[in-house]
């Protein structure tokens, strides 16, 4: 079976992660969706008749959070040491040191607080297919209507 769309699959969304990829594809009568990583692939279905809820939302982001505080006040601990050590010379160095190590950090976590990461799930009686979109909202908009609007069509149908 070939990994790519065939012309009974029609993709709807694709998603690059930090272990692999997704993808989101439409059938006659499912959504289908394939997640590589790691050299494995891992095929989930829901079909329309079986499809409870579909739900567009912001998922918690604590994890997120926490590691990128605790990864900035990591960077943050030798400029602290640079200023400790020679408070008159060590200020341009510290706080070149801090931009550098912590503040990409912090902007993160400031994007991600304004922004928020955005997700489309869909639950099924047997299954569930989470395709997470991070800061593309307008992306994940486009793919809860598609979603929506195929499965109401389906669904109407019975």
């Amino acid at each position: 079976m070939a990994l790519s769309a065939s012309a009974e699959r029609v993709r709807v969304a694709s998603v690059r992660t930090l272990g692999g990829e997704l993808r989101l594809y439409e059938r006659a009568d499912s959504f289908e969706c394939d997640q590589f990583a790691r050299g494995e692939l891992w095929r989930r279905r829901v079909f329309f008749d079986d499809l409870l809820l579909v739900t567009l939302h912001r998922p918690r982001a604590w994890p997120f959070f926490v590691t990128c505080g605790g990864l900035a006040a990591l960077g943050a601990l030798p400029a602290l040491f640079v200023l400790r050590q020679n408070p008159s010379v060590g200020l341009i160095p510290g706080l070149t040191l801090f931009a550098m190590l912590s503040l990409p950090f912090l902007v993160a976590i400031v994007a991600r607080a304004v922004f928020g990461a955005h997700c489309v799930t869909l639950y099924g009686k047997r299954s569930r297919v989470r395709i997470p979109f991070g800061m593309r909202r307008g992306r994940a908009r486009e793919a809860f209507e598609r979603v929506r609007r195929r499965v109401a069509e389906a669904q109407a149908l019975r």
